[in-house]
Order: C-alpha cells, then sequence, then structure tokens
C-alpha cells in the first residue's frame, strides 16, 4: 500500500482522478453562471415555448464535447509528462482543442449557419 502514494505515482493520480474529479464538481456548481454566459440572460430559445433554437443547440454541444476531451486528455498528458518526461503531443493536440471548444463556440456555431443556409436564399 505504501507503493501506492509514491511520489512518482502521486501526478499520475491527481492528472487521472482528482483533475476531474474537481473540473466534475466545479462543472456542476457553476452550471447556472455558465449557461448565463454561453447563452445570454435572456434564456435558451424564445423560453414561452421551451423550443431550444438548433445554434444554441450547436453551441451547447460543442462546449460539452470540448469539456470531454480537456477532462479525458489532461489526465493522459500530465500521466506521460511525469512518468517519461515527454510531451504526448496527441493528448497536448486533443486539450487544446477541447479549449477551443469551450471558448470558441459561437465560431462553430456561426460555420453551422453558415453550412445550414447554403444554397438558401435567406
Amino acid at each position: 500500500m505504501g507503493e501506492f502514494w509514491s511520489a512518482e505515482l502521486l501526478p499520475v493520480l491527481i492528472a487521472t482522478l482528482a483533475v476531474p474529479m474537481v473540473g466534475g464538481v466545479l462543472l456542476w456548481c457553476f452550471a447556472g453562471r455558465l449557461a448565463e454566459r454561453l447563452h445570454g440572460a435572456g434564456g435558451v430559445g424564445d423560453g414561452a415555448s421551451g423550443r431550444i433554437a438548433d445554434d444554441d443547440l450547436v453551441r451547447a454541444g460543442t462546449f460539452l464535447i470540448g469539456t470531454y476531451l480537456v477532462v479525458r486528455h489532461i489526465g493522459m498528458l500530465v500521466g506521460a509528462y511525469s512518468t517519461s518526461g515527454a510531451v504526448a503531443y496527441d493528448a497536448l493536440f486533443m486539450v487544446v482543442a477541447g479549449l477551443g471548444m469551450m471558448l470558441g463556440g459561437g465560431a462553430l456555431a456561426a460555420l453551422y449557419r453558415r453550412v445550414k443556409y447554403l444554397g438558401v436564399g435567406r
């Protein structure tokens, strides 16, 4: 049992268990503020009928996929660096892509709108 808490394995344990757990708790606690920031103070969709616009779904889905990528690959990135001292470039790319999806969901929603109405005179 003493080997489990060794100094060599502690960063891997923190990266693979503690970071996703703390991230999940933070997302849970600040979900309301996060939703207001992503979708504005007026809420999502038109409110009265409870319908959600497809652009808002794209933005929310992009944020969730980005969150998944960051949580999943940050442990791999820290684990590879702490055990071998090398940078796992595939995990680094996925973390950067996930952060981009989390912070830049509006750009992907605009791209979605552009592709959706490509041949339609709007």
